[in-house]
């Protein structure tokens, strides 16, 4: 049986407020009402709201999330701001795994060409005073001339 207490119910079963007869169990504590799902009510103290809702509802929590800006209330303002939290971490964990798909591509391509360059090196020599470098940051190819310090991605044909 779901149980539904209320705000001043709760507080209620906090406060040193004068005891009541607990309605389920007979003993003289304190009780609070509480509403079950099918919208009746009953004084009720702490123990049978546990035994209840089967420990599932603890009256401390419960107050602790109204005071510190929650509820139990479904829909509530902390529902709403942590699923749109949860919503900015999916998107991006997805993002993520975006960039990573487009870097394994972009990583396949490159060495395609680089490949491709290679091969085009060890087919036709280069032009008098040209070299092959690669450079050590990320291993990418490139051509410098000896003489005038000049450099550049694409291999030189003059």
């Amino acid at each position: 049986t779901k149980i539904v207490a209320c705000r001043p119910c709760i507080d209620d079963l906090q406060s040193d407020a004068a005891k009541r007869v607990c309605e389920r169990c007979g003993k003289r504590k304190r009780a609070a009402v509480v509403r079950r799902a099918d919208g009746s009510a009953q004084k009720v103290c702490r123990e049978c709201v546990a035994e209840l809702t089967g420990g599932n509802f603890d009256v401390d929590k419960e107050k602790a999330k109204r005071e510190a800006g929650g509820g139990a209330r479904r829909g509530s303002q902390l529902d709403v701001l942590a699923k749109r939290a949860q919503d900015r971490i999916d998107e991006k964990r997805a993002a993520a795994e975006a960039a990573r798909m487009v870097d394994a591509v972009a990583k396949d391509v490159y060495e395609a060409q680089l490949q491709t360059a290679l091969e085009k090196d060890v087919e036709a020599p280069l032009p008098k005073g040209w070299r092959v470098a690669q450079r050590k940051s990320d291993g990418r190819v490139y051509y410098f001339h000896t003489k005038t310090k000049q450099t550049s991605w694409s291999r030189p044909t003059e």
